[in-house]
């Protein structure tokens, strides 16, 4: 780097060293009239001032520039003690380092996505699934009601079957009793009386009435 090597040894002094108006000077200008003289000396005093302003603002830039040369003989040693080509490595590397974070934030930006896509998917076929099942749900209450309903008419027909069967074994008791009973009439070698009946056929009579009375009271299911 360039730097600033400025000599300021040539530059003129102007820091005051004293009065510059010593007493001949003065006597000289006493001898002008003295309007004249009083002139003089005010632009004389304002030119001493201003010269002593000058004076200290010259000190100032001075250290100034002290200072300036001090921060640029700084900036050479730092940049000797400094590795240009390590700095480059690291700024690559920093590079590097971004895009690699850029590229991985772009993958997970579309993860993301992708997630929030099967989601609502998956949320999409658990409402299907449920509808589903709630349909299924209802078919099985139907078929379960129509099932307890057969089971009803089926205990409906087997105490019918019960009874029925109950009524026709007391029939069939009724029908073995008048057989045994009709076996053991027979009829007598005696005359019969014509117009008047026998005990065996008051017997038979009153057997078939009573098993006719039963047909009428439990009927035989058709077919």
């Amino acid at each position: 780097m360039d730097t600033l090597d400025l000599d300021y040894s040539g530059m003129a002094d102007f820091s005051v060293q004293g009065p510059m108006f010593n007493p001949p000077f003065l006597d000289e200008i006493s001898k002008i009239e003295s309007n004249e003289s009083r002139e003089i000396l005010v632009k004389l005093s304002n030119a001493e001032v201003k010269l002593s302003k000058l004076a200290a603002a010259c000190k100032a830039r001075d250290a100034e520039i002290s200072r300036l040369e001090k921060s640029n003989s700084d900036l050479k040693n730092l940049l000797k003690n400094t590795d240009i080509e390590e700095l480059s490595l690291q700024l690559q590397h920093m590079q590097f380092l971004n895009k690699a974070l850029e590229q991985k934030f772009q993958d997970s930006q579309i993860k993301i996505y992708n997630m929030e896509k099967a989601e609502k998917k998956e949320l999409k076929d658990c409402k299907l699934k449920i509808d589903e099942l709630e349909k299924d749900k209802k078919r099985l209450e139907e078929n379960f009601q129509d099932v307890k309903d057969q089971l009803t008419m089926v205990e409906y027909e087997k105490n019918y079957l019960q009874s029925r069967n109950g009524a026709l074994e007391k029939r069939l008791k009724i029908l073995e009793n008048y057989k045994d009973n009709s076996a053991g009439t027979e009829l007598s070698p005696k005359k019969v009386v014509k117009g008047r009946k026998t005990s065996g056929e008051y017997q038979q009579n009153s057997s078939l009435s009573s098993a006719l009375k039963l047909f009428q009271e439990f009927p035989l299911p058709k077919g």
